[in-house]
């Protein structure tokens, strides 16, 4: 689809590059000066000059003996010679070649126009020329006959006049009566008359009457005396009030005296067939004999577009009432429900945890509380009544290690802090490899093998068994090779191990976890001096000692860990003593209007997104333009009064649909929009459509 401009375009000098001129099977209508186009029929283009379209290439036209030749295209003038020399002359000058050629006569050769269709109806032109396309609709003449005016003529299959005469009775086709000028009645009126058997002396009978038409057109159907039908008529009753009842009471005249609804002992006992728009025989409708349902129930089948073979799916049917009942409020294939559904586990205890573990089903197995582990100097209680947390978190990991922090704060800060860290990548299995082609590149440093299979095995120059482990420690692109890039970690059991699987006592033996988590521990007692009573204050906390519950509980128990007076769905915030308080604002999940909106509700991050997307996805208003009397070529269209500062304007021509550019100036409350027009643009030519 073409995008219209109503504007100039300025190319400020630059090439217009791989363009093509309007292709056309002939000229545009209402050209404007230097408009051009090409003519697929003519294969050249052409250009208006103002007056009429050239031929860009050149055309060489000769007019009134003298005529300038311009054009790209070699000119080849012939000169007669002998008698006809001299009669045409080449004359040069600055704007090109001019040819003078003298003109024809009946003694000379030269150049002679051609004759026009008013010239060679009149015959008198001594010095104009025919062509045989001219003579070709020509006829040769007939013997002359008597000139005269008639409505009837005859004529030869050369379209000559060969007779006249005057028009016959049956020369007249059938005519409407609208062709006769003087009769102002219409053919229906004039109908009236058609068969009539009166006389002139009983059509007379009309001259003097004085009724109307209306009050003549009384009689219209009166078969007999109007008198003797009178006579037989009776004398009407005193006034009832009309009313359409199916029961009348009538007096000895016939006539209606009063009228009621008809009563079930009105109704004669009718069969089936007399029920015209029940299509179900008797046999079908007895079906209902006996039936207890309510109308209520089967008012259910009101609307039903079930036919007698899918209704009958019930002939046979061994369900109750309650059984079919409950596939009310069923919206879709109940088996389909049935088998998108998992299958029940056993009982559990009921409850309420914060741990809750469940199966591949999503079902919940068990549940358990959360432990408190901390012992930082700001503790973390978990309510079990009202299972809530009361702790400062943080969305940042820094140097203050009394806040807690959010599970993405910590890998953010260790994602940021850990580079090539160790993480597990698989196994390797040693059984038949010669080299490390097992291991699948690329590789990250930091990526950790289990050794599988049967040992030991030489490669890369260390001998490697099942239960070693191989640390890639370089970075290892795709087609690379791991040699001088790998290190063993020997798994194999010293005579000194721990095994912590089993019973052991442990002389003098220090057990370094190397960060990892040691569960299920259980000890008889601590090391005097190793468990704390107290909590003591940060500046004297050590690390080297474990608080007792007592110790912990003291501590939290000073702590504060729920808002007072909270509002449910607002958000906590600390006071300057750090203690935590409902900070009177809550979440909102949509943007409401400026009217409603409020300071002490905060916007979500997708609230806010919304709200930005609908403020500028739509059209917020339309405006169509008024008549416009361009001044000068252009047109001005002004939008005033608008509701807020226009963003951003699209022009659509309102016919067809299509986009067109127009200069605007924006402003406030209002837009300038120009464009160039020659001609007045009508009311609703363009819609303006405004987004603010």
């Amino acid at each position: 689809m073409s995008k219209k401009f109503l504007i100039d375009i300025d190319l400020n000098g630059n090439e217009l590059q791989n363009a093509v001129v309007q292709n056309l099977a002939s000229a545009p209508e209402n050209p404007k000066e230097g408009q051009h186009y090409y003519d697929t029929v003519a294969k050249a283009e052409f250009y208006w000059n103002g007056t009429a379209w050239i031929n860009a290439a050149g055309d060489y036209t000769f007019k009134n003996g003298v005529e300038q030749v311009s054009g790209s295209r070699d000119v080849q003038i012939k000169i007669a010679s002998g008698a006809n020399a001299g009669n045409v002359t080449l004359t040069a000058n600055s704007n090109g070649l001019k040819a003078a050629v003298a003109e024809a006569s009946t003694s000379a050769k030269g150049i002679i126009e051609i004759a026009d269709a008013t010239e060679i109806a009149a015959g008198t032109a001594t010095d104009k020329a025919v062509t045989p396309a001219q003579l070709a609709n020509k006829v040769e003449k007939n013997a002359a006959i008597t000139a005269g005016t008639h409505t009837k003529i005859t004529y030869d299959a050369k379209g000559l006049v060969t007779a006249g005469a005057d028009l016959a009775e049956a020369d007249i086709p059938s005519l409407h009566l609208a062709k006769i000028t003087d009769v102002t009645a219409s053919a229906d009126e004039v109908n009236v008359l058609d068969g009539i058997e009166a006389t002139t002396a009983e059509l007379n009978i009309m001259h003097g009457v004085t009724t109307s038409t209306e009050e003549l057109n009384y009689v219209d159907g009166v078969t007999s005396s109007i008198q003797d039908q009178l006579d037989a008529k009776v004398e009407g009753n005193t006034a009832i009030t009309g009313a359409t009842k199916c029961k009348i009471t009538y007096d000895s005249k016939g006539l209606v005296t009063a009228g009621a609804d008809l009563t079930a002992s009105d109704i004669p006992s009718l069969t089936l067939a007399k029920i015209s728009d029940v299509t179900a025989t008797a046999t079908e409708v007895n079906v209902l004999d006996g039936i207890t349902a309510s109308t209520e129930e089967l008012n259910i089948l009101d609307g039903v577009t079930a036919d007698a073979s899918e209704l009958n799916i019930l002939d046979g049917a061994t369900l109750t009432t309650t059984e079919l009942n409950y596939v009310d409020g069923v919206t879709s294939s109940i088996q389909d429900q049935l088998d998108s559904k998992v299958a029940k586990n056993a009982a559990i205890t009921a409850g309420t945890g914060t741990v809750v573990t469940y199966d591949a089903k999503g079902l919940v197995t068990g549940s358990s509380e959360l432990a408190i582990k901390s012992t930082s100097a700001n503790y973390l209680e978990y309510d079990s009544t009202n299972h809530e947390f009361g702790a400062k978190v943080d969305t940042n990991v820094t140097a203050d290690s009394t806040n807690l922090v959010t599970s993405g704060a910590v890998k953010a800060a260790i994602d940021a802090a850990v580079t090539g860290g160790v993480h597990y990548a698989g196994t390797w299995d040693i059984t038949s490899a010669t080299d490390f082609s097992g291991i699948t590149l690329p590789q990250t440093k930091g990526a950790l093998f289990y050794v599988k299979g049967t040992g030991p095995k030489t490669i890369g120059g260390i001998e490697w068994n099942a239960g070693d482990y191989l640390l890639i420690n370089a970075d290892v692109a795709a087609g690379g090779s791991l040699t001088g890039k790998v290190e063993k970690i020997d798994n194999t059991e010293s005579a000194d191990i721990v095994r912590l699987n089993a019973a052991q006592t442990l002389t003098n033996k220090t057990i370094d976890a190397d960060d990892n988590t040691i569960s299920d521990l259980t000890t008889t007692n601590f090391k005097s001096g190793t468990v704390a009573t107290t909590v003591a204050a940060a500046s004297s906390a050590a690390d080297t000692k474990l608080p007792s519950e007592k110790a912990v509980r003291t501590e939290l128990d000073k702590k504060q860990d729920k808002v007072s007076a909270a509002v449910e769905n607002n958000i906590a915030s600390w006071d300057a003593a750090g203690n935590t308080k409902d900070s009177g604002k809550s979440f909102a999940t949509s943007v409401r209007a400026s009217a409603s909106a409020s300071d002490s509700v905060i916007a979500t991050e997708k609230a806010v997104a919304t709200f930005v997307e609908n403020s500028i996805s739509g059209t917020k208003a339309e405006y169509k333009n008024a008549a416009i009397t361009p001044v000068s070529g252009t047109a001005t269209w002004s939008l005033n009064s608008l509701p807020a500062d226009p963003m951003n304007i699209v022009i659509i021509e309102t016919a067809t649909g299509e986009q067109v550019e127009m200069n605007i100036v924006y402003g406030t409350k209002a837009a300038t929009i120009t464009f160039n027009a020659s001609t007045a643009v009508a009311a609703n030519t363009y819609t303006a459509k405004v987004l603010f």
